[in-house]
């Protein structure tokens, strides 16, 4: 009759101090990164939505001014009532809108404007070279098809 042999497993506990784990790029640090990553995007929604409807389309604010609750659409209003004008701090000048006095509001929106005009002029620019190929090809198109 054979003998029996017992084989003794050892376990060894690795803390992650110790073992391989603790290097850089490990599964532990790439979880924490991950998670670093998840909770700034979180709050960067979350902060996103605090200066809504700016920046949006008329028609799209308009909706979003529908959804939010009466709290939601004074705070700009109790925020200038507390804080004063969010751009010069001043409390002397009526509240025009988004927590600014009709001198900011004024100088801001002008500011915009002029951005959205300089986008739209590099949009059509980046567009015109396609549509002078396409106008190109299409007069040879046209030409060829003439003779």
């Amino acid at each position: 009759m054979p003998k029996s042999r017992k084989r003794g497993t050892a376990i060894e506990l690795l803390t992650p101090e110790s073992s391989a784990l603790a290097g850089p790029g490990n599964d532990f640090e790439r979880l924490d990164r991950l998670v670093q990553q998840r909770v700034a995007e979180i709050l960067t929604r979350r902060d996103a939505f605090i200066f809504e409807p700016w920046f949006r389309t008329r028609q799209v604010a308009n909706e979003i001014r529908r959804l939010q609750t009466v709290s939601e659409q004074r705070r700009m209003t109790l925020f200038y009532e507390d804080e004063g004008c969010m751009i010069c701090g001043t409390k002397e000048r009526p509240h025009a809108a988004h927590g600014m006095c009709h001198a900011c509001h004024s100088r801001i929106h002008q500011k915009l404007v002029e951005k959205e005009r300089k986008l739209a002029e590099a949009h059509a620019a980046e567009n015109a070279e396609p549509m002078r190929l396409l106008a190109r090809i299409s007069r040879r198109a046209l030409a060829s098809g003439t003779r």
